[in-house]
């Protein structure tokens, strides 16, 4: 034990140095961080945000990298708002990704409310089980690299818990709440822009119904999402890709069997797509509009 004792004493010493160094500094409230964290199955990599110049491979990440060990999905990139650091997905979760947590045996039972789900996506012609609901001119694909859609809370929470991530944090139904909403925090760009891209930007940013490339801005057109890595041009401040557009999206706040659902999708209009917006839906509802994406709080 004595042997131990002055080991112990520097590994705390340098701890706390270390959270000096890699500590959130907050200047006017909610800063998000320049540096975006790459998350790999087994291991994190630092990279800086575009424009800000090659990172080191070497330099230490936000927070805390004990958290980021052992992440499955997609890429995460980090936050911070003034309440503590966390990462958010940069994409909705794909197809594939979503696959992949099927094909797993150590997926995670579902118990409580979400007892007895079929986990897959729900078909749009079911029949006596799940089904997915779809609004006219809605054609789904089943493109790998397109957000996975016509899954329900429970399947999306589900997927979150595999990946070792939750579905982000969303305390409060009220604009404004980003030391409340994770995702409210991470779209508005800390509470500063309505949308993620920013003030008087061009319709065709997002895959939203103003989108006159991506076919639902006519009524006699059909639409559909884009890949997960599409439109760059619909990126938040940090990074994040599609808050706004593309497919509505999941959050953790429920209230008995209401669920709220962020973002809005390709079949909704830019106006409707503001941060601050959201939809109290059935924890069972399966639609070919819905996916979700994870965030991490360490």
């Amino acid at each position: 034990m004595r042997r131990l004792l002055p080991r112990l004493s520097v590994e705390l010493a340098f701890g706390a140095a270390l959270a000096v160094l890699c500590g959130c500094e907050i200047v006017g409230g909610y800063e998000q961080f320049s540096l975006r964290t790459q998350i790999a199955e087994g291991g994190v990599d630092g990279a800086v945000d575009a424009g800000d110049g090659p990172a080191d491979a070497a330099s230490p990440s936000t927070c805390s990298d004990v958290a980021l060990r052992n992440i499955k999905g997609s890429r995460m990139i980090a936050h911070d708002y003034g309440a503590g650091c966390f990462w958010m997905d940069e994409t909705e979760v794909s197809r594939a990704q979503y696959q992949e947590f099927l094909n797993d045996a150590g997926a995670p039972a579902l118990e409580g409310p979400c007892a007895g789900n079929l986990l897959t996506p729900a078909p749009l012609d079911g029949d006596g089980g799940e089904s997915c609901a779809s609004a006219d001119r809605i054609r789904i694909t089943q493109a790998s690299d397109h957000p996975v859609v016509c899954v329900d809370w429970c399947d999306a929470n589900a997927y979150c818990t595999w990946a070792g991530k939750t579905l982000c944090r969303d305390d409060s139904n009220q604009a404004g709440a980003a030391s409340r909403s994770d995702w409210y925090a991470a779209c508005s760009n800390g509470g500063k822009t309505a949308q993620p891209v920013g003030a008087g930007a061009p319709p065709n940013s997002c895959n939203w119904s103003d989108n006159t490339d991506t076919g639902c801005d006519e009524p006699t057109s059909a639409c559909t999402t884009v890949a997960i890595g599409a439109l760059e041009s619909c990126r938040s401040q940090a990074g994040v890709l599609h808050l706004s557009g593309n497919v509505s999206e999941w959050t953790s706040s429920c209230d008995g069997q209401q669920c709220v659902t962020r973002g809005g999708a390709m079949n909704t209009s830019a106006g409707e797509t503001r941060c601050e917006a959201y939809r109290a839906q059935s924890r069972v509802l399966r639609d070919a509009t819905l996916g979700f994406r994870c965030c991490l709080r360490p």
